[in-house]
């Protein structure tokens, strides 16, 4: 999956991934971020997400055939002379979408400048967070 992250600042959000959750309650839900990279003017950075994982620590329920968002809000830090970037995952802007937090959808077609407000449509796999 590929964001240009100055595209999705504040309560701009792109979907990065799409599944399905069984019904029921969950206590939160945690992605696993195996790895990132960033380009910066043209040029390949190195980019790290030290706990490598994204997570909503706020309960939520999933009813029959409903679709939901997760926003998992990252702020990007610079690191020292020696360049590159951390990613760190902000936990008390994550959450559900329309319920939690707003998010304006942005469109990554064509020219990259379309943007929509949207209802909840994205489903992730949470990791032994289910109760």
């Amino acid at each position: 999956m590929t964001a240009d992250l100055t595209e999705i600042t504040g309560e701009r959000a792109v979907s990065v991934l799409e599944g399905e959750l069984e019904e029921g309650r969950y206590s939160g839900i945690e992605l696993r971020v195996a790895s990132a990279e960033g380009v910066v003017d043209g040029e390949t950075v190195d980019v790290k997400m030290p706990s490598n994982w994204l997570r909503i620590i706020k309960p939520f329920e999933i009813a029959v055939d409903e679709e939901v968002s997760f926003v998992f809000d990252i702020r990007v830090i610079k690191k020292g002379p020696r360049g590159g970037y951390n990613l760190l995952s902000v936990i008390g802007k994550s959450g559900v979408a329309g319920e939690d937090v707003d998010v304006e959808e942005v469109d990554d077609e064509a020219d990259g400048e379309e943007t929509e407000t949207t209802e909840p449509t994205e489903t992730a796999e949470p990791t032994e967070t289910a109760g």
